[in-house]
């Protein structure tokens, strides 16, 4: 059972995200500061790495101008990723809303093109929801 100040950072931090919307920066320190972890520890993980590897490809962004250990601004594809590593409330919240636009979104093919690059026509289809399993075939 989460204590109530976690409960209450994560709610801060629930706000923090709200910003998203609007912003093309977020302010990593901030995000950290509300769920309780540390900067540092986001991006040393090896995962991290990689993330910033594929962002700078996808971006065109230098990994170097996507994360700079002694700042707080990261551009908002890091933020995200970021805020998924800081709070799994917020992850599941993220990618809740993600499966709901790869279902009902109006670019859903664009989107499951974009998906099959990475895993194959296969698995894009049934992550837009066009099959829904094995056996729809």
């Amino acid at each position: 059972m989460q204590s109530e100040a976690f409960k209450k950072l994560e709610q801060e931090a629930l706000e923090l995200f709200k910003e998203f919307r609007t912003k093309t920066y977020g302010d990593a320190t901030a995000i950290c500061r509300a769920t309780g972890k540390r900067w540092p520890d986001y991006w040393r993980r090896r995962r991290t790495k990689e993330y910033l590897q594929a962002a700078a490809r996808r971006t065109g962004i230098p990994v170097e101008d996507l994360v700079n250990p002694g700042g707080t601004r990261v551009p908002r594809i890091v933020a995200m990723d970021l805020a998924q590593y800081c709070s799994p409330r917020f992850s599941v919240w993220f990618c809740s809303r993600l499966d709901e636009m790869l279902r009902t979104g109006q670019n859903r093919e664009h989107y499951e093109a974009e998906i099959a690059e990475i895993f194959g026509e296969e698995v894009a289809a049934r992550m837009c929801g066009l099959k829904t399993s094995p056996s729809s075939e």
